[in-house]
């Protein structure tokens, strides 16, 4: 299957489940309007530190809330369970909202997560360091491992394959979670994977690797990965709860980045990530305000490689109580 082909595929996938939750039921009920109580969606890695942060250092407790965490597989199951109303609040890639965006659902960003600088990348592409990979052409006719097809993997390694001269319709691109990259490379059933931390720590230091390139960096050098989102009707519906959210976020935010000695113990605490792997990672960048730059760039490349039918201004997408730069 082609890789727009499964762009689209995981779309309208997107799209029936979440009929299906609001429809057949399948959802679990919306917290009361006006209710201080969230069920926030998000997966288990470096990348929701806030939230954890925010829970145990008392930031949400601090504004009035009851935060429930609900662990999931990723933005495909967390997107169609807030849709569904499971959710108030989940997490996802920046790519997945856009996208979803342009099928009409009223996602919208309530604060940034993690961001990528090019001067400390928390995701590579990595070969080898016995692999006789040595260059990006040399990747053609050789089989990478990516955690998903149709969304920010998928359009910042085609750009970055662009940038190199590399032919991606000679190379294999495969989906293979991140917890069974460093297995996969460690067998060389992959010559490559396109990996995030924790998970490229642990190959650096159980495989031993080289970097090939950074992905993200052949769209921005700075840009938005991830973050919190909620359905506009919720949220406005919703507005004290949404208010107190978005400055538990922030707080959590400038903990972060003032204490980055305590990030490990907290990542460990709340995830299976052991304290020792935590504190070697390389830690995403967050921004205490949301800049609405770092989800425009994303646009251009979405329209060139058709992921969208036409360029946008993304302000629709960054909700009114986010804390927007000026």
């Amino acid at each position: 299957m082609s890789l727009s082909a499964r762009h689209r595929e995981s779309i309208d996938l997107l799209a029936a489940l979440s009929i299906a939750l609001v429809f057949f039921g399948l959802a679990g009920p919306a917290a009361a309007q006006g209710s201080k109580d969230v069920k926030l969606g998000l997966l288990p890695i470096d990348s929701s530190i806030q939230a954890f942060v925010a829970k145990d250092k008392g930031f949400f407790r601090e504004e009035g809330l009851t935060v429930t965490i609900a662990f999931m597989a990723g933005g495909a199951v967390i997107a169609p369970a807030l849709e569904g109303g499971e959710l108030q609040v989940g997490f996802s890639n920046a790519v997945s909202i856009i996208l979803a965006h342009m099928k009409g659902f009223d996602f919208q960003f309530l604060a940034e997560a993690g961001i990528h600088l090019a001067e400390a990348p928390t995701l590579k592409l990595l070969v080898r360091k016995d692999s006789d990979i040595n260059a990006p052409k040399d990747l053609e006719g050789k089989v990478v491992g990516t955690n998903t097809l149709g969304g920010i993997d998928e359009v910042s390694l085609r750009a970055w394959a662009k940038q190199n001269q590399v032919d991606l319709k000679k190379v294999q691109v495969v989906e293979i979670p991140f917890p069974q990259m460093v297995a996969a490379l460690s067998s060389k059933r992959v010559h490559g994977v396109m990996i995030g931390e924790p998970f490229m720590t642990l190959a650096e230091a159980q495989v031993g690797t080289r970097t090939l390139g950074v992905p993200w960096s052949a769209i921005s050098r700075r840009l938005m990965i991830s973050g919190y989102f909620a359905k506009k009707s919720w949220a406005e519906a919703n507005k004290e709860t949404v208010e107190a959210f978005v400055r538990a976020i922030q707080k959590a935010t400038q903990f972060v980045n003032s204490h980055p000695g305590e990030l490990g113990a907290i990542l460990a605490n709340n995830t299976r990530i052991s304290k020792e792997v935590a504190d070697k990672i390389v830690r995403q960048a967050y921004s205490e305000r949301f800049r609405k730059a770092d989800l425009q760039v994303w646009i251009d490349p979405l329209q060139e490689m058709g992921f969208i039918d036409k360029k946008i201004d993304v302000a629709p997408l960054i909700s009114k109580f986010a804390h927007v730069e000026q």
